[in-house]
């Protein structure tokens, strides 16, 4: 392992070339990491391995004679035999009262043979090295038993010819005081050097659970992490168990088990409630959860350091390791735990700066709903206000869960359960807006016995939710109209200010482009009269957009300039970040430059990570970037950043960045990856009809690049025949000739001539779909800035479907796309305009077309490989 480069080079070079002990040590274990067989280079010596155990009654030399076995049957057993024929006749005699298989008489006096034992096994191991290079691996030598240990003490005061490598667990309490004491004076000695092994990183940690044949995902690698501490033994057997998180394999449950076996009362106590808080705890919290104070708590805390239980300074103490908390937890018999959760709940709820979600989760253990309810609901609110939306969310959901039936009010200051689920709905669409949407019914359910304002909010964020899942209805817009009249009573305020902002996202998204302006201008008015200058801030971004759909391009920009001159300071971090995902929408829409792109996301990208949000608006704002790149041939700089970003499984809260991952890694050639990742985003419930298209897109591109037109036809003529009556964007589009695309692919591979009906039945399907557009897809619009560019890949796309090819076509095609500097969509066009000229035998402009689309296609794997193949067979 990485982690452990030191280590092994210590290990590997005391094998080849070392002489005495080397002792490794570790707190728990060294497990199987292959320590030495990963140590040991190309001048291997075979290393004889002896093991000790922790049994009930003592077998002396049990590991002495693990090493000698193995040397006795090593290579069929002639290399033992040559070395005992250049040994001195008494030492298979004493040896062979160790290995009677060897069937050689042993010394008629055993205090003769005790004698020699020592003498014979040094012998026994020169003459073997002498054969060939040999090493002695001893694990485990804190089980070992006196003879063993007295033997090796001799050996090495008499000078060892071969290295010894032996393996101590530090802080066991089942290693006897006496092989504690051996430990002590051998690790003192001149020829005797002790390497100790610290726990491993997370990263190390991972590193190890690949080397054990797993690939793990960094959630993985987190809870193995934080539950072994990085000791490799547990990290091993965790790996292998494949447990829900919670259980322990057999092995680790018995080796922690004996660690409070024969504990004491008091003791026990103490470490119940170290476990059951799971953390460090005071002094005095002790004493308020155990009971115990003075001398009896010293007392208990001193047993349980003597047994290497706890670790403890003046001030704290706690558990050594996060295992030894499982283990006492387990070991609780029912109703144990209640009464220590509530004493905790007690003690640290009365810390000042206590964490509010763990006193909640301990009331929540001890069976107190109402004691729960207040610390969930500040625990909800605190999380929020340090901008962790995801803990937010969590905390709200648990406040709904629990709110008990036929409670009006709870928490401190009170909340009424009507503001408890528009609570919970708001947090959850914030990063996962399905679940978010699948809570609504229940805060309709409360609005008849709301406040107006409370009523409201619900009415407006539901209607919000509704839209964005099932899209834009009367009845939404109905239910937010009735939210903004009865906010408007009170009058300017921030609450108005959302309301409004929500339903002209709605109007907007209905068509309705005059009202949306209207109610955005209403937005912005509110703002300045409130002096809000975050909310002032998004709402102009969200103005802007109006703007451009109107077709006044000028106006859009002066929006978002007087959005970007508000002070970031006296900004919410959120509404950064969304003013710069709204920017980079409108941008990669009107067709502006990769760098323009960067510099509008940077300062949010920056925020982002200075507050360590993670949403769903940021997880946009990283896949806008990066699609930026990607389209400006600049494959590299988008897989650093997107790769990085979205190396958890796809979530509800995360599926855009996971979508545009897609796209990288189709670029980058890696087939399988992008297929993959694109089969389990089809699993998710995406939010609008638009989502839903572009991923069908992608998905269907991907197999493409993979050499799979037929699937990707599948995949994209259901979306365009569910899409058509409601879609008539860019994206539609720009399905719409991936679709002519993969239907010529697949012709071409199956060698249907240009008159095959099937050629010219889906060229008929797919001017049906484009006819049927409330309008043309690829007609001019304000906010698309590549429509011609699109316009003119549809033509040449549909064309040849049709058997109709034109290489002008394809040339027009790539020229516009070059007007856009979108070196890879021009790179293709060229491609197929060559691959048209060779059959036409225009071979010169062919090799011109292909040159020019090496180089544009230079990071985008796939097609530079198809060019550099249309080359190869035309030189």
């Amino acid at each position: 392992m990485a982690g452990r480069k030191p280590e092994l080079t210590a290990v590997r070079r005391h094998l080849e070339s070392g002489t005495g002990l080397l002792l490794v040590t570790g707190e728990a274990g060294i497990g199987k990491t292959r320590l030495v067989g990963t140590a040991v280079g190309s001048s291997a010596p075979v290393v004889l391995t002896g093991h000790c155990l922790p049994l009930s009654s003592e077998v002396p030399l049990l590991p002495v004679v693990d090493v000698l076995r193995q040397a006795a049957s090593h290579g069929g057993g002639r290399w033992w035999r040559d070395a005992m024929a250049s040994a001195p006749a008494y030492v298979p005699g004493v040896l062979g009262a160790l290995l009677p298989e060897l069937d050689a008489a042993g010394p008629p006096d055993d205090s003769v043979g005790r004698h020699l034992l020592t003498p014979a096994v040094g012998v026994a191991l020169t003459v073997l090295a002498a054969q060939r290079p040999t090493a002695v691996l001893l694990e485990d030598l804190h089980w070992a038993d006196a003879a063993t240990l007295d033997l090796l003490t001799q050996l090495l005061s008499r000078g060892l010819d071969v290295p010894v490598v032996g393996t101590w667990r530090t802080h066991d309490p089942t290693t006897a005081p006496p092989v504690v004491q051996w430990f002590g004076n051998v690790r003192r000695g001149a020829d005797v050097t002790v390497l100790d092994l610290h726990p491993l990183s997370a990263a190390e940690t991972a590193e190890q659970l690949m080397m054990l044949g797993l690939d793990p995902t960094s959630d993985r690698v987190a809870e193995i992490h934080a539950r072994t501490a990085g000791q490799p033994l547990f990290t091993e057997q965790l790996a292998a168990h494949r447990d829900d998180g919670t259980t322990l394999p057999r092995f680790l449950t018995d080796l922690l088990d004996q660690r409070f076996a024969a504990i004491e009362d008091d003791a026990w106590l103490v470490a119940r409630a170290l476990g059951t808080a799971d953390r460090s705890l005071p002094p005095a919290h002790l004493e308020v959860v155990t009971g115990l104070a003075g001398d009896r708590l010293v007392g208990a805390l001193r047993e349980l350091r003597r047994r290497h239980l706890v670790r403890s300074d003046l001030d704290r103490a706690q558990l050594r390791h996060p295992l030894l908390a499982e283990a006492i937890r387990r070991r609780l018999v029912p109703g144990e735990a209640v009464g220590v959760h509530r004493a905790l709940a007690v003690a640290l709820g009365a810390e000042p700066d206590a964490a509010p979600a763990e006193v909640a989760n301990h009331w929540q253990a001890a069976g107190d709903d109402r004691q729960e309810l207040t610390w969930r609901i500040r625990a909800a609110r605190a999380a929020r206000e340090r901008f962790s939306v995801h803990e937010s969310a969590r905390q709200w959901v648990r406040v709904v869960e629990a709110w008990p039936p036929g409670t009006s009010e709870a928490g401190d200051p009170s909340l009424s359960h009507a503001e408890a689920l528009i609570r919970a709905v708001e947090a959850l669409s914030m990063v996962d807006v399905v679940a978010a949407h699948d809570l609504c019914p229940r805060a309709l359910e409360a609005v008849p016995g709301a406040g107006p304002l409370v009523a409201a909010e619900i009415l407006i964020i539901v209607a919000n939710l509704e839209s964005d899942v099932r899209g834009v209805s009367d009845e939404s817009l109905e239910m937010a109209a009735r939210a903004v009249e009865i906010l408007e009573r009170d009058g300017p305020s921030l609450v108005l200010a959302d309301a409004l902002l929500r339903r002209a996202t709605m109007l907007f998204n209905a068509g309705r482009l005059d009202e949306a302006a209207r109610t955005s201008a209403r937005v912005v008015d509110v703002c300045r009269q409130i002096d809000e200058p975050s909310f002032l801030m998004l709402a102009l971004s969200r103005r802007g957009w109006y703007h451009l759909a109107l077709g006044d391009v000028g106006a859009s920009r002066r929006c978002f300039e007087e959005a970007r001159s508000i002070d970031p300071e006296h900004c919410d971090p959120y509404d950064l970040v969304e003013l710069a995902t709204n920017h980079t929408d409108l941008l990669l829409q009107t067709g502006a430059g990769a760098d323009e792109v960067v510099a509008a996301a940077a300062e949010a990208l920056q925020t982002a990570d200075e507050y360590g949000l993670d949403t769903f608006i940021v997880g946009m704002l990283i896949a806008n970037v990066g699609q930026a790149l990607r389209e400006a041939g600049r494959v590299g700089e988008a897989a650093r950043l997107v790769l990085p970003a979205s190396e958890d499984a796809p979530g509800a809260d995360r599926w855009p960045i996971h979508i545009e991952r897609v796209n990288v890694e189709s670029a980058l050639g890696n087939a399988a990856a992008a297929l993959g990742r694109a089969s389990l985003l089809k699993d998710l419930r995406v939010t609008s009809g638009a989502h839903r298209t572009y991923l069908s897109r992608c998905y269907a591109e991907a197999h493409l690049w993979a050499g799979q037109p037929g699937a990707a036809l599948a995949e994209l003529l259901p979306t365009l025949e569910r899409a058509v009556t409601r879609e008539d964007s860019m994206l539609f589009a720009l399905a719409l000739t991936t679709a002519a695309r993969a239907g010529a692919d697949e012709a071409a591979a199956g060698g249907r001539p240009v008159e095959a009906p099937e050629r010219h039945a889906l060229a008929a399907r797919l001017h049906r779909l484009h006819g049927a557009c409330s309008r043309d897809p690829f007609g001019p619009h304000p906010m698309i800035g590549h429509g011609a560019a699109a316009r003119a890949l549809w033509c040449a796309e549909i064309r040849r479907l049709e058997g109709r090819e034109s290489l002008d076509l394809w040339t027009g095609a790539a020229v516009e796309w070059d007007r856009l500097t979108r070196p890879h969509d021009a790179a293709y066009c060229r491609w197929r305009g060559a691959r048209l000229a060779l059959r036409q035998g225009d071979v010169t402009a062919a090799r011109g077309l292909l040159d020019r689309a090496a180089v544009d296609a230079r990071e985008h794997v796939p097609l530079h490989r198809a060019i550099a193949s249309t080359r190869a067979g035309h030189p």
